[in-house]
C-alpha cells in the first residue's frame, strides 16, 4: 500500500469558489464583500486556490486582488492578460533567473550537476528573453495575420526566428 496525500480544499476556498462563480462577466467583487462572506479577512492562499480552480474547471478568470477588488474578465480581457503573462512576465522571470544563476561566485567549485544546471538555466533564460522580445513577438503576430492562422506551431515559430549566432 502506498501512502499519499489527499488534497482537501479549505472551507473558505469552497465558499469563495461558490461565490465567485456567480459573478457576471464584468462584475466587480470588493475585498469587503469577501471579508463579509468569510467572516474573516480573505487569505491570499484561499483566493489563489479558488481562482486557479475557477480558471481550470470553469474558464472563469479574474484580475485584481482582495484589496483593490476582483474583476471578472471577458474574453478580450482574458487574451490581454494571457498575452502579458506569456510575454512580459516570462521575459522578466527569465531575466531574474539569469541574474540569480549569474551571481555564482565560484563556478569552478560547483559539482558537475550544478554546472550543467547553471548552463541550462542561462540557455533557457536567454531563449525566453529572445523569444519574448518585441521584435520576435511582432514576427509571430505578422505571420499569424498574413497567413490567417489560428495558431502557429513551435517548429513554425522557430523557423520565423531563423538562426542567430550572437548570444543575448
Amino acid at each position: 500500500m502506498t501512502d499519499h496525500l489527499i488534497f482537501q480544499q479549505a472551507i473558505q476556498t469552497q465558499l469563495l469558489i461558490e461565490h465567485l462563480k456567480e459573478v457576471p462577466i464584468g462584475g466587480l467583487v470588493e475585498g469587503a464583500e469577501l471579508h463579509t462572506l468569510l467572516g474573516e479577512p480573505c487569505r491570499a492562499s484561499w483566493l489563489a486556490t479558488a481562482r486557479k480552480h475557477l480558471l481550470r474547471q470553469r474558464k472563469i478568470l479574474f484580475d485584481g486582488g482582495p484589496i483593490v477588488g476582483l474583476l471578472r474578465l471577458n474574453d478580450q480581457q482574458k487574451v490581454e492578460k494571457g498575452y502579458r503573462k506569456a510575454t512580459k512576465h516570462v521575459r522578466n522571470c527569465a531575466k531574474k533567473a539569469r541574474e540569480m544563476v549569474a551571481s555564482v561566485d565560484s563556478f569552478d567549485e560547483l559539482p558537475t550537476e550544478s554546472k550543467i544546471r547553471h548552463h541550462t538555466a542561462m540557455a533557457v533564460g536567454s531563449l525566453a528573453i529572445f523569444a519574448t522580445s518585441p521584435k520576435q513577438t511582432k514576427k509571430i503576430a505578422t505571420e499569424i495575420e498574413e497567413k490567417a492562422c489560428a495558431e502557429i506551431t513551435v517548429a513554425g515559430t522557430l523557423r520565423l526566428f531563423g538562426t542567430r549566432r550572437d548570444s543575448t
